[in-house]
C-alpha cells in the first residue's frame, strides 16, 4: 500500500507534468496564431508556410489532449512524459525545418523540451532524447543535401558547427538536469524520512508527557493554558474543552496563577514557590521553568504531589532508619559476642554450684535470644524474602513463662494455662 508521503510526491509530479504541458499549448497556440493571422512575420514559416501551419496545429491539438489525459491519468506518469517529450523533438524539429532550419533560432526550444524531459525521467531516457533531438538537427540541417536540393555538404558546412554545439548542449543539458533531479528526489526522501523520524519522536514525547505522574502546563504570558498532560487535569480539573480558544490559568486555579505571574514578574535569580490545595483536593508544589529567553514566550509548570512527594520522603527515612538499624546491629554483635564466649568459658570451670550453672545458662540463652534479635533486625534491612514457620502454641508459652519467671524471679504459679495442644500458628521468625 502506498504512503501519504508517496501519494503527494506523485501528485506533485503530476503537477509538474501538467505545468510543462501548459508551456506547450502556449507554444502551440502562438505558432497557429502566427501561422493563421501573422503569415508574414520571418522567420517563422519561411520555407514551408503550409507544413509550419499544419505542424502547429498537430502540437496545438496534441497539447489540448494531453491537458484531458493529464487530469484523468488515463496512462501513467512516465508513459506521459515519455511520449510528450518525443512529440517535442519531432513537432518542434519540423517547425524549425519549415522556418528555415538553425537560423531561426527554433532550436533552442528543443533545449528547454529536454531540459523539461530530464526533471521528470531517468537518466537513460533523457539522454536518448537527447541524442535524438541532435541527430534530429543534424538531419534537419542536412535534408537539402538528402533532397538533392543541394549539390555538395560544402555549401552547408558552416551551419555544422552549430550543430555540434546544440547537440552538445542537448547531452549536456540531460545530465545536468537529470542530476539537479536526482539531487531534488533524494533531498525530497530525506526530508520525508527526517520528516517521519520527526513525527514519531513527537508522538513518543507527547505519550511520555501524558504518562508522567508529574503535572505538566504550558502557559504564555497571559497565563492562558496552551497544554496539559492527564496528571495536572486530574489536579486542576480541567475538562476536555472542544472549543479551541485557551483557558485562563486565574479561572481553573487563582493560587496558580498569582505564582505564575509573581514568578514573571520576578528576577530569573530569586524564583520562590509555595504548596497549595486545587479544588480537588490535590496539595501540590509547582516548579516553573522559563520556555525561553525571553518572558514573553511563556512558562512550563511542573505540579508535583505533595502525598507523592510526602511517601517518597517517608521511604527515604525508613531506609535510612533500616541502615541504621542494622550498623547498630552489627555493632551489638561484638559485645555480644564476647559475653557468650564468657559465659560458656564459665560453665567449663569445674567448681560450679548449682545457681552458678543456672545463672550461666540464663547468661547463654539471654544471648542466643539477642543473637536471634540482631538477627531478625539485620534481616529486616537485607529485605530478604520471609521464610514462616509453624509451630504449637501452648509449650512455647510455657517455655516463655519459665525463661520470664526464671529471668524476673517472679513465681510460675501466677501463669495459669488453658489446654491448647495440638494449636499451631503461623509467624515469620
Amino acid at each position: 500500500s502506498r504512503t501519504e508521503s508517496q501519494v503527494m510526491i506523485e501528485g506533485q509530479n503530476w503537477k509538474l507534468l501538467g505545468y510543462f504541458n501548459y508551456y506547450r499549448l502556449t507554444i502551440a497556440l502562438a505558432a497557429v496564431a502566427i501561422s493563421f493571422f501573422i503569415p508574414n512575420i520571418p522567420p517563422f514559416g519561411s520555407r514551408t508556410p503550409a507544413l509550419f501551419q499544419t505542424t502547429a496545429l498537430v502540437y496545438a491539438a496534441l497539447s489540448a489532449l494531453t491537458l484531458l489525459t493529464i487530469r484523468e491519468r488515463r496512462f501513467d506518469f512516465e508513459t506521459h512524459t515519455t511520449l510528450l517529450t518525443f512529440a517535442d523533438v519531432a513537432l518542434l524539429t519540423i517547425l524549425m525545418h519549415a522556418s528555415g532550419g538553425l537560423p531561426s533560432g527554433l532550436g533552442m526550444l528543443l533545449l528547454i523540451a529536454i531540459a523539461g524531459g530530464s526533471l521528470m525521467l531517468g537518466r537513460r531516457i533523457t539522454v536518448f532524447y537527447a541524442s535524438l533531438a541532435a541527430i534530429a538537427v543534424m538531419l534537419e540541417h542536412s535534408w537539402d543535401y538528402l533532397t538533392g536540393s543541394v549539390a555538395s555538404l560544402l555549401d552547408l558546412s558552416q551551419g555544422y558547427p552549430q550543430v555540434g554545439m546544440l547537440g552538445v548542449g542537448f547531452i549536456a543539458t540531460a545530465f545536468l538536469g537529470n542530476m539537479l533531479a536526482e539531487r531534488l528526489r533524494a533531498t525530497e526522501a530525506l526530508a520525508e524520512r527526517r520528516g517521519v523520524d520527526l513525527a514519531n519522536l513527537t508522538q513518543v514525547n507527547a505519550l511520555i508527557i501524558q504518562h508522567m505522574q508529574i503535572g505538566v502546563l504550558v502557559c504564555d504570558a497571559g497565563g492562558n493554558i496552551r497544554l496539559s498532560n492527564h496528571a495536572a487535569q486530574k489536579f486542576l480539573n480541567l475538562g476536555a474543552s472542544s472549543s479551541t480558544k485557551p483557558q485562563a490559568l486565574t479561572a481553573v486555579s487563582p493560587d496558580l496563577a498569582i505564582q505564575l505571574f509573581r514568578w514573571l514578574g520576578e528576577e530569573r535569580g530569586v524564583r520562590s514557590r509555595s504548596a497549595f490545595t486545587t479544588r480537588n483536593g490535590y496539595q501540590v508544589l509547582p516548579r516553573f521553568a522559563a520556555l525561553g529567553d525571553d518572558k514573553d514566550a511563556g512558562a512550563l509548570i511542573f505540579l508535583e504531589d505533595m502525598a507523592v512527594l510526602k511517601q517518597q520522603a517517608q521511604q527515604m527515612k525508613m531506609e535510612s532508619l533500616a541502615r541504621l538499624t542494622a550498623s547498630i546491629a552489627h555493632e551489638i554483635r561484638n559485645p555480644l559476642g564476647a559475653l557468650s564466649n564468657a559465659a560458656q568459658l564459665l560453665g567449663e570451670t569445674p567448681q560450679q554450684n548449682g545457681e552458678g550453672r543456672r545463672l550461666i545458662k540464663i547468661i547463654d540463652d539471654q544471648s542466643r535470644r539477642m543473637n536471634v534479635i540482631v538477627e531478625n533486625v539485620t534481616q529486616l534491612s537485607r529485605r530478604d524474602r520471609v521464610s514462616p514457620m509453624r509451630f504449637a502454641l501452648d509449650p512455647w508459652l510455657r517455655e516463655f513463662a519459665r525463661q520470664y519467671a526464671d529471668t524476673t524471679r517472679v513465681p510460675r504459679e501466677i501463669f495459669s494455662f488453658t489446654a491448647t495442644e495440638g494449636v499451631e500458628v503461623c509467624m515469620d521468625p
